[in-house]
């Protein structure tokens, strides 16, 4: 059904639209949900006396890609090492990014047996299996202390986002049992501060401990000593650029997967000539140049508003470049008909954007396709947005049962493409 828009005015049935007093109208309509049919759809407006048409182009390849990006940027993964390991559950009150843990070692292993710190997801109040992130750390990477003055750092090795009002937790396990961690443990004494401590040291967490990284005892008056970091972005905008590649096209498509949180965006655009102009697209669209170009180059704008916020992106930038052909031929079903005919009356809807260089050619043939006769326009109609309806009319000797339809299209642009849609043949003994 059609919405009148501007001042336009509606219809006296529903959803139908009246012109205005100097004959145009303005609309808005609803394309079906799901899949439809693509190509080029015509767009016909009538009442009881009068028509108008208008043609709409609906590619179909999105929904294939859409899909690509919807899928998550991270990926988890679930192996563990399941030795006696200690975790951590702490609260994340906003989105954010983190980048790296200090934990505080008493001693360490002699040898090379790393310890291995983990990201994880919280379930029901307790370390979950799901692996955000994981860092191998190793002896020489650990410092130690008798009193838990001296930090590790461990810097994971991409930024980790956490949701907003949502519980993580960290662990740490080897196979080794000489690796000591601090703790802070209620009605003990700070070994800094020589204070005691009288009070839960991290509200908002709770220490646990298991003899194999999958059944956890929970310890509600201790906390592993940590301190997490969080990223800071800049709010101005940062620029990344790909390689230029090489190829023919006439129309590109990305494959890009990138993760958007709120208050962030990536602003897509190309460049056919290396870096010199720079064309806008959407990254979901099938994406049609207005010149056919030879070589191609990326580039995306990071934006955020938030500095805790940064959209992302997936090391890998996949993209199809499609370069269309100069000339195509349809070929109809073979027409049969029970009498002979020797009249045929054709109308074939034409568009050809270029004023020259471009044709769309009507044949038949009556012989199953052995030959081809030309059919040359008796009269031309213009229609709008360039279309044009081609009228033909030819003897056809000797006469015939069958027939065969051909329409031959060529361009020397192949950016704009010749069209022809709605082919009407009328056989005729006369």
């Amino acid at each position: 059904s059609a919405t009148p828009t501007g001042d336009t005015p509606a219809g006296t049935q529903t959803g139908t639209v009246k012109s205005k007093s100097d004959g145009t109208l303005s609309l808005t309509f609803t394309i079906p949900g799901n899949r439809f049919r693509t190509g080029i759809r015509k767009i016909t407006l009538k009442n009881q006396y009068q028509s108008a048409e208008t043609a709409f182009t609906a590619y179909g390849t999105r929904y294939l890609y859409e899909k690509i990006h919807k899928r998550r940027i991270t990926e988890t993964t679930t192996n563990y090492i399941r030795i006696d390991p200690l975790a951590e559950t702490f609260y994340n009150s906003e989105a954010s990014y983190i980048t790296k843990l200090n934990l505080y070692f008493k001693s360490k292993d002699s040898g090379n047996i790393p310890i291995v710190l983990q990201i994880r997801n919280v379930d029901n109040g307790y370390p979950g299996e799901e692996v955000l992130t994981q860092k191998v750390v190793y002896p020489s990477q650990i410092s130690i202390s008798d009193d838990s003055s001296v930090a590790t750092t461990i810097t994971f090795d991409a930024p980790v986002f956490l949701e907003a009002d949502k519980d993580y937790c960290f662990t740490v396990s080897s196979d080794s049992d000489a690796y000591e961690l601090f703790i802070a443990d209620m009605g003990q004494t700070d070994l800094i501060t020589g204070a005691p401590i009288n009070r839960q040291p991290y509200f908002n967490g709770v220490m646990f401990s298991s003899a194999n990284g999958m059944a956890w005892t929970a310890h509600q008056m201790a906390d592993i000593k940590f301190k997490l970091y969080r990223a800071k972005f800049s709010t101005s905008p940062a620029t990344l650029t790909t390689n230029t590649e090489s190829g023919n096209y006439t129309q590109f498509i990305t494959g890009i997967e990138y993760s958007l949180p709120e208050g962030t965006n990536i602003a897509w655009s190309y460049s056919p000539d290396n870096g010199t102009t720079w064309i806008p697209f959407s990254s979901v669209d099938l994406v049609a140049v207005p010149t056919r170009g030879s070589s191609i180059k990326l580039r995306a704008v990071f934006t955020t508003t938030n500095p805790y916020l940064s959209p992302i992106l997936s090391k890998y930038i996949q993209g199809i470049i499609f370069d269309q052909d100069d000339e195509a031929v349809y070929i109809s079903k073979l027409i049969s008909v029970p009498e002979t005919f020797n009249t045929l009356k054709c109308y074939l809807d034409v568009y050809t954007p270029m004023s020259s260089g471009q044709s769309a050619t009507l044949k038949y043939s009556i012989d199953s396709g052995s030959s081809w006769v030309t059919l040359t326009p008796t009269s031309v109609t213009p229609k709008s947005f360039g279309w044009k309806t081609n009228y033909y009319e030819e003897t056809i000797s000797p006469a015939a049962n069958s027939i065969l339809f051909r329409i031959d299209l060529t361009t020397t642009n192949r950016v704009q493409q010749p069209l022809a849609t709605n082919l009407v043949g009328i056989m005729l003994t006369v």
